[in-house]
């Protein structure tokens, strides 16, 4: 299809393409592309456009596959290019699940926003992804993400989901090269219904593993590259995801914050008590590098934010994280905060020669309680065991 609009409910299921996808290669935001266009292009679907605000417009998308290339402009997804419910008063009416869905071919966006399931989820109060796996290779100019390039005011759940693609971004002027191995930038959503007082996210990421390697520009990270935005934007949990790929971020942003790289996360947006940013559970093995020779951060964890609730428990890394800035630290750079007591329980290797924490200014000098990561246990798979337990 080229595009799926109304207010009521769109279902695609089990749909399997394997023709090439290419949209034009200049901009043309008139046009939208399933099997021919550029400004929305992807396998199955090029765009989902329904922009009225309090129907109960939605979208399913279930056990589809993608096995050709898909090459476009602006918004490219092995699955779809956008997913555009407009819900911009959060009713929490509108939403867009994507299950057991699977993308194999090649996904190449000359633009920003490119994904292996979707390039771009715009204003969708609920974003459900479980079960998709993605095994192609995923170049964007901007937010690439090996299922999602981009959220915008969305609340994203994603659960057993799999990279096992390359992710790299192309470099263009004025765009911005977030990459992830999973997200490139979850911005999340400002509405009070997800207030982390209820005990609400307005991002989980959870059960999700990454295998590929991935290499950014600027925020660049295992799972997700970037997460957040000013204010109220941005509440966010990963938590039981494993990372193996290595991380490298080439170091071409203008700020420390966009010259960071993570295991687990690159970046997270921070407003001092208003933001939470918690990575729990998680463990990572790939080789970590932030390449910017003065500016750049590299974290087993989280690379950077600025935030009073910033949390990281009972994580495990192994690998290398190496920056020539030397701002290499094994939890990470928490510009003007500090992380909350609940940073304990965290496992690195028993030869760690890197520094914990930085935390508001300085170079942090707790121990955070951090325990020695077993690398036979992870080996042997009893690490992996005592984790799905």
């Amino acid at each position: 299809a080229c595009m799926a609009s109304g207010d009521g409910k769109v279902v695609l299921y089990n749909i399997v393409n394997n023709a090439n996808v290419t949209g034009f290669t200049t901009q043309d935001t008139a046009t939208y592309a399933g099997l021919l266009g550029n400004a929305y292009t992807g396998g199955i679907l090029g765009a989902l456009d329904n922009k009225s605000v309090g129907t109960t417009a939605s979208i399913e998308i279930i056990e589809c596959v993608n096995n050709g290339n898909v090459k476009g402009f602006h918004c490219t997804g092995g699955i779809t290019g956008i997913l555009y419910v407009n819900d911009s008063e959060y009713t929490g009416e509108q939403t867009a699940t994507v299950t057991n869905c699977t993308n194999n071919g090649n996904v190449e966006g000359l633009s920003t926003y490119t994904g292996g399931m979707v390039g771009r989820v715009y204003y969708v109060v609920d974003a459900n992804f479980f079960g998709c796996i993605n095994n192609g290779e995923i170049k964007g100019a901007g937010n690439t993400g090996g299922l999602i390039g981009h959220t915008t005011n969305t609340s994203l759940i994603m659960r057993v989901c799999q990279n096992n693609g390359t992710i790299s971004n192309l470099v263009v002027e004025g765009e911005t090269p977030y990459a992830g191995g999973l997200v490139g930038y979850a911005q999340g959503t400002k509405s009070d219904k997800f207030a982390a007082g209820d005990g609400k996210y307005a991002n989980q990421v959870e059960f999700c593993i990454n295998t590929g390697t991935i290499t950014g520009s600027c925020r660049t990270g295992g799972i997700l590259g970037s997460t957040g935005a000013d204010g109220a934007y941005g509440l966010s949990h990963t938590r039981y995801c494993i990372n193996t790929g290595n991380v490298t971020n080439n170091g071409l942003g203008a700020s420390a914050a966009a010259n960071a790289a993570g295991g687990i996360q690159g970046y997270g947006y921070g407003s001092g008590d208003k933001e939470y940013a918690y990575v729990t559970d998680c463990i990572t093995t790939g080789n970590i590098e932030a390449l910017n020779p003065e500016l750049g951060i590299a974290a087993y964890f989280l690379g950077y934010i600025s935030s009073n609730n910033a949390m990281m428990a009972r994580n495990s890394a192994t690998g290398s994280i190496y920056a020539p800035s030397g701002r290499t630290y094994a939890l990470g750079w928490n510009n003007k905060g500090t992380y909350t007591e609940g940073t304990v329980g965290n496992n690195l290797l028993a030869t760690n020669i890197h520094k914990l924490a930085y935390e508001n200014g300085v170079d942090s000098e707790k121990t955070f309680d951090c325990g020695i990561t077993d690398e036979t246990a992870l080996i042997n798979g009893k690490a992996i065991a005592d984790f799905n337990a």
